[in-house]
């Protein structure tokens, strides 16, 4: 075997090993030198071979190794030995030992010299919204330490017990000793816990409670706390206080990230035209950075999105903070179109930049774009050279998710020196949203943090045999592959995706998997495999619908009389495309729903007709609310009028933007000609959700979605609710639409349907439903069992049945309709 075959993750920068003609002598004694005895013999006792008789390894001390946890280890015939540079560099060593032998045997002479590249390897883990099983946080901890990983953030949230407040902490928090068990395993396995505690936006875990509402930088919104009260600071220390309690780290994370609500209430509105949004947000978290640094002698890390979207910000923030510059869609270091958020522009092109750019915008940023005017893109990441520029320290923001990125991140920071590589994971948007996924579908992206982050030369010039190297080494067979491919690059899991649309060699990876399914679960020893594919059967299940709904739904699923589309133009206020009269949809002109089917269209077997923005006066859609950042909509739009009797009224709508209160966005009111009335409240995630990144809901179905010209990753789209009427046999005047939150919300199109007697061809279609309702509860019957290994008992129920339910209940809306019974 020569040297290139020893294929290890990570692979160490220089290995000059050869096979021996005959077996070596086992490792049957450690000796280790005086400095490093105490910390490292428990770790070094484990290579001990009790089979095999021989050879002694030796552990010592070599100052002249300066690089990050660098090691030197030599093999020969009747020892080996290992040189590091302090005990975490010992430990580094012991684990490449531990590989080699679990892999190939240390049956080599020759050596290994290896180092990380970058300094920080940070793996984040987000306890918000999932409850852990902690034997598998623990674990988690050892599997990171043994890939060399060197620093683990936790953001707590509402998993902390604190002291001061007994509100704050969920039943299934972790108690003080289970977050001291972290830390102490943490520290045996030379890794340390970066705490994150929010200071300013994110704080719908706390805010919720009335004991903190005043707090609010808007009133009706939980999302974020007023940076000019007084007590948001106070209450950020006491959080602060208790988490640096227990943990020993030199690192703290202050979050920062998102604040939307930035200067909306009077007083803040009032500072931020004053000194402007930038230096408002600075001169609060510069108040933290303070305190954090004197107070705690913490070194404070910051989200670094407000130091970018606003230049005074990065000027006037203290540059005792560390800036993370995280972006989630970079896969390579050149892009056609990059995050900007410079001169008024979100996304740039090369159209933007030449059209919308003037000659000193582009000059002050061509440095860091390194525009390309052949190939007309740019560095994919070039604001971590900015924040340098600026005086911040600066690690790069990656997603576990995404393979890709991590490395795109990881080489940025290799080409412009930076601190190193934070790998998010979000268990969720925050606490009130659905979970995303597990950490087991992400293995593939901690794995490529750990490799790029230590041999980023190794990786960046071997990234194609990246996913096939890690199926073998993880895996045990290249077959596996196929099912890290099908779950790579998949940004949700738990809730039904949006891999439908995705390519052919796609689900070809991942029905290749399938076929191997029993091969590469042998291969495995069941190493985590069995999980990995109960979600590849989810995303092929959930095409199986989606093909379902293409084939059986792109027609009205009942005869033409039974429908009859309203006209809704008298009361159209806006349009599906944003311009500077209409900017509704959001405050980028490009992001909205020009891309959406109009016209006399069919979503999930119901008719609409939806108005085109040139016709009607431009006036097509209906919007009600009062966001305070899009005024001059109505909060009411009465008498929409149907004047038909109705079996139900099927609304095509979505909220645009803005919280909802409490769960609850506004209503319909339908009006009955003999003047009786019947009220819809329309509730957050049950039959009304967010238009941008659409997700699944209980209650209502994802009518259609589209791509934006935003965006080339995000949907967008509307939801299909189809609401039984309470009088089906009394006429129905008109319908009012009500907003009554601090929202704006939007009704597109509506439909009424009629009773029909049932057919032939519709009990064959719901024979086809049925099939596909089996099919969902029996996958989600075999998650429930896989599940507990990962997730406390608490967060087992709601996961599957975000997972799952959704979609059974989708289609027994579906057979409802069928036989309106």
């Amino acid at each position: 075997m020569k040297s290139n075959d020893v294929l290890l993750l990570p692979q160490p920068q220089v290995v000059k090993l050869k096979r021996t003609d005959t077996p070596c002598p086992g490792i049957s004694a450690v000796n280790i030198a005086d400095d490093f005895q105490d910390i490292i013999f428990h770790k070094a006792s484990s290579l001990i071979d009790k089979n095999r008789k021989g050879r002694t390894l030796f552990i010592r001390k070599n100052v002249k190794l300066t690089r990050n946890d660098e090691y030197h280890i030599d093999f020969s015939n009747d020892k080996i030995i290992l040189e590091a540079k302090d005990p975490r560099s010992a430990f580094c060593g012991i684990c490449t030992l531990a590989d080699i032998s679990r892999k190939y045997t240390l049956d080599f002479d020759g050596s290994v010299s290896d180092w990380a590249d970058l300094e920080m390897r940070i793996l984040m883990i987000d306890l918000k919204r999932l409850d852990w099983n902690f034997n598998y946080l623990l674990e988690m901890v050892e599997r990171a330490a043994l890939k060399k990983i060197n620093y683990i953030m936790i953001e707590y949230e509402d998993k902390f017990r604190y002291d001061f407040c007994d509100k704050i902490a969920i039943k299934s928090a972790l108690t003080k000793r289970q977050v001291r068990t972290l830390n102490e395993k943490a520290a045996e396995n030379f890794i340390e816990i970066i705490p994150l505690v929010q200071s300013l936006a994110h704080y719908e875990y706390l805010l919720k409670y009335n004991k903190y509402e005043h707090l609010r930088e808007n009133s009706d919104m939980t999302s974020q706390a007023c940076p000019m009260h007084p007590e948001t600071l106070e209450l950020f220390k006491k959080m602060a206080s208790e988490v640096i309690e227990l943990h020993p780290s030199k690192y703290f994370h202050i979050g920062g990230d998102e604040p939307f609500l930035l200067g909306t209430c009077p007083k803040c509105s009032a500072e931020a035209k004053r000194t402007g949004p930038g230096k408002l947000y600075t001169s609060y978290m510069n108040k933290v950075i303070d305190w954090i640094v004197k107070e705690k002698g913490k070194k404070p890390l910051i989200w670094a999105d407000i130091l970018l979207h606003h230049d005074d910000a990065a000027e006037t923030c203290s540059k005792e903070a560390i800036a993370v510059d995280w972006s989630y869609q970079p896969k390579s270091g050149r892009s056609d179109i990059i995050r900007f958020n410079k001169a008024g522009i979100s996304r740039l092109d090369y159209e933007a930049y030449k059209n919308k750019l003037t000659a000193a915008e582009r000059g002050k940023y061509d440095k860091y774009l390194k525009t390309d005017h052949k190939k007309k893109n740019f560095a994919s990441l070039p604001f971590g050279p900015y924040l340098k520029e600026k005086g911040f320290e600066v690690i790069g923001g990656s997603h576990i998710g995404f393979t890709a990125n991590v490395l795109t991140h990881t080489e940025a920071a290799i080409t412009n020196s930076l601190k190193g590589n934070l790998a998010t994971y979000w268990a969720s948007a925050n606490s009130m949203r659905p979970p995303y996924s597990i950490y087991e579908t992400r293995w593939a992206g901690i794995c490529m943090l750990a490799a790029s982050g230590w041999n980023a030369g190794y990786e960046s010039e071997k990234k194609s045999s990246f996913i096939k190297r890690f199926s073998i080494l993880e895996y045990g067979t290249e077959k596996a592959l196929d099912a890290i491919c099908g779950l790579d690059d998949v940004s949700d899991m738990i809730p039904p995706n949006d891999n439908n649309e995705k390519d052919k060699k796609y689900f070809s990876h991942i029905l290749k998997a399938c076929a191997n399914k029993k091969e590469i679960i042998k291969a495995s020893k069941g190493k985590d495999t069995e999980i990995l594919f109960s979600f590849i059967e989810k995303i092929l299940l959930e095409k199986e619908l989606y093909n379902f709904k293409n084939k059986r739904l792109k027609s009205p699923l009942l005869a033409k009389n039974s429908f009859k589309k309203i006209d809704i133009s008298a009361s159209c206020n806006m349009r599906f495309s944003n311009t500077e009269k209409y900017p509704g949809w959001s405050k980028n002109e490009n992001n909205d729903l020009r891309y959406f089917p109009k016209g006399n269209v069919c979503f999930d077997g119901i008719p609409y007709r939806l108005i085109k923005d040139k016709d009607n006066g431009n006036n097509s859609v209906i919007f009600a609310g009062k966001y305070f950042r899009k005024e001059g909509y109505p909060e009411k739009v009465e008498n929409i009028t149907i004047g038909e009797k109705a079996e139900a009224i099927c609304f095509l709508h979505g909220a645009i933007e803005g919280i909802h209160k409490d769960g609850h966005y506004g209503k319909y009111i339908i009006n009955y000609e003999d003047s009786c009335t019947e009220t819809i409240n329309l509730r957050y995630r049950k039959n009304i959700g967010e238009w941008w990144n659409i997700k699944d809901i209980e209650d209502a179905n994802i009518a259609c979605s589209c791509k934006t010209a935003f965006s080339k990753t995000v949907k967008v789209g509307l939801f299909n609710y189809v609401h039984y009427c309470k009088y089906p046999g009394k006429k129905i005047s008109s319908v009012d639409f009500i907003c009554e939150s601090q929202s704006l919300i939007a009704l597109c199109g509506l439909t009424i349907m009629r009773r029909q007697k049932n057919s032939k061809a519709r009990i064959s279609l719901s024979r086809e439903i049925k099939t596909l309702k089996v099919k969902f509860r029996k996958l989600k019957l075999k998650m429930i069992k896989q599940l507990g290994t990962y997730l406390g008992t608490k967060s087992i129920p709601e996961t599957v049945s975000i997972a799952f339910d959704y979609n059974i209940k989708y289609l027994d809306r579906l057979k409802k309709i069928i036989f309106q019974d």
